[in-house]
């Protein structure tokens, strides 16, 4: 970012992200004042693989009882299955999105380390693992 970016973007920020399965970081730079609304809807790809997913959405799913518009009953039936979702996620999988923080920071340790004093062949077989497991946990 340079002093004409922001002049011409003054409401700008550059993140850079951790690097997570890529051996390099990726830098974002955003409008940091814009506001799209509530977050998309999500289903994990792993969900579909449950066999119990399919049942769990259709029963939750008819159990909302919501009046008006067609379009409003489907944003709000919507809003409801997502929280139970979440719910049932962590039930069902526990919470992920956790593993993947503490893999990526004992990572982001170790790429530390490796840029200072480098990694001993123990160091460099545990941060192998960790990028296996760490590959596996984004895609459940």
């Amino acid at each position: 970012m340079s002093k004409e970016w922001l002049d011409f973007w003054p409401n700008s920020q550059q993140f850079v992200l951790n690097r997570a399965i890529l051996d390099h970081c990726a830098v974002i730079l955003k409008e940091v004042l814009v506001d799209w609304g509530p977050k998309p809807f999500r289903c994990l790809d792993v969900w579909q693989k449950d066999s119990r997913f399919k049942e769990f959405v259709s029963l939750s799913w008819s159990s909302y009882k919501v009046g008006g518009r067609g379009i409003f009953v489907f944003k709000e039936k919507l809003k409801k299955l997502k929280s139970n979702l979440k719910g049932w996620n962590k039930e069902v999988f526990g919470n992920v999105n956790q593993a993947c923080v503490e893999i990526q920071k004992r990572l982001d340790e170790l790429d530390a380390q490796d840029d200072e004093d480098g990694l001993d062949e123990v160091e460099r077989e545990e941060r192998k693992s960790l990028f296996a497991k760490l590959t596996v946990s984004k895609s459940k």
